[in-house]
């Protein structure tokens, strides 16, 4: 076996291709939402960024190696790939160890320095994702109780603690409305979330006997729940946006369509939850809060001053992903790429 390079065995163990790009950028983007309505400065929003930033990394890497310590044996038995398991017990037990310390302390941080109601949030994450994971509750045995345990314990609870992190420091008082819909979509999304890994994972699943919905239920009833998810979500942004009054949003969805019919016009199926058998694929939305939402938010936060243009491009460099798959499937591309061959350049 080649050894891999360093950062990518670290990238590995913290499993951060699975949440860095996909499930942070939609946490931030409840933190954007609120800076607007809060009219706040840029240092104040880029502040809390940071902050906001720290607590869930912590809290991704946390998750990330619990789960692959609880599933190591029936990782191998699946073969899936677990970089956990190629460590000694040593090293695995240190990590963990390191891991839950680092936990601890960013709750204590949350609790002292951002109010109660986003320490509540916060820590019940982790009570989620561990109650998920770790024997002898796990709660991934359980079909219908462990996808809402992952779907809260990754999207919906810190979701919402970055909601409760912005309100405590842009919108003091806060509003109710805004806390249940937040949680109503960030739900929805993390429930498609999981039931697509588990749709992806279906045949690896039956080989360890596992008893997850898509094996019960089958991938059809999977795709017409993936729909109705996909409802459930728009209807709570179309509530988020009544409540907040940030209807400039819509702008986001009117560049997210035509995206969708070039993503159609090159063969790229686009799916709810289920990813076909051959061939690319997109998942529903996925670009829409990774990459046109929050770009709409940075944009009208530009009327607040053009400090935020630095935020603009702190968040474009972080996360440099999602804007990279827009800009392959855009029209952009094709075009600079000729322009390339002809003049000879590198772009």
């Amino acid at each position: 076996m080649s050894r891999q390079p360093k950062n990518s065995r670290l990238a590995g163990l913290i499993r951060v291709y699975d949440w860095w790009a996909y499930k942070i950028p939609p946490m931030m983007l409840m933190l954007y939402l609120l800076a607007w309505m809060g009219n706040c400065t840029m240092v104040r929003t880029a502040v809390v960024s940071l902050f906001a930033l720290l607590m869930l990394c912590v809290g991704a890497v946390y998750t990330s190696l619990i789960n692959d310590a609880a599933d190591r044996e029936e990782d191998i038995s699946a073969g899936k790939k677990n970089t956990l398991s190629t460590l000694s017990p040593q090293r695995r037990r240190m990590l963990l160890i390191v891991a839950s310390a680092a936990a601890l302390v960013c709750c204590g941080l949350v609790y002292r320095f951002a109010g109660l109601q986003a320490f509540l949030f916060y820590a019940l994450a982790y009570l989620c994702n561990t109650l998920y994971s770790l024997r002898p509750i796990r709660l991934k045995r359980f079909p219908f109780v462990g996808i809402l345990a992952d779907a809260g314990g990754e999207q919906m609870f810190p979701t919402l603690f970055i909601a409760a992190l912005a309100q405590y420091f842009f919108l003091p008082g806060g509003d109710a409305k805004l806390v249940i819909l937040t949680a109503v979509w960030s739900l929805s999304f993390g429930l498609r979330n999981i039931l697509y890994h588990q749709c992806r994972d279906l045949e690896q699943d039956r080989k360890i006997g596992a008893s997850t919905l898509p094996i019960r239920y089958g991938l059809t009833n999977m795709r017409q729940l993936g729909w109705f998810f996909i409802w459930v979500e728009l209807l709570a942004w179309a509530a988020l946006l009544t409540v907040t009054g940030a209807w400039f949003l819509v702008m986001g969805v009117a560049m997210y369509l035509p995206y969708l019919l070039r993503l159609k016009k090159l063969g790229v199926s686009i799916v709810p939850i289920v990813a076909p058998t051959a061939g690319p694929y997109h998942v529903l939305n996925g670009e829409l809060y990774q990459v046109f939402l929050p770009s709409v938010l940075l944009m009208a936060l530009l009327m607040h001053g053009y400090a935020f243009l630095a935020l603009m491009l702190v968040h474009a460099a972080l996360f440099w992903g999602g804007f990279f798959r827009v800009y392959r499937m855009s029209l952009l591309y094709p075009l600079l790429h000729r322009a390339r061959r002809k003049l000879g350049l590198r772009i």
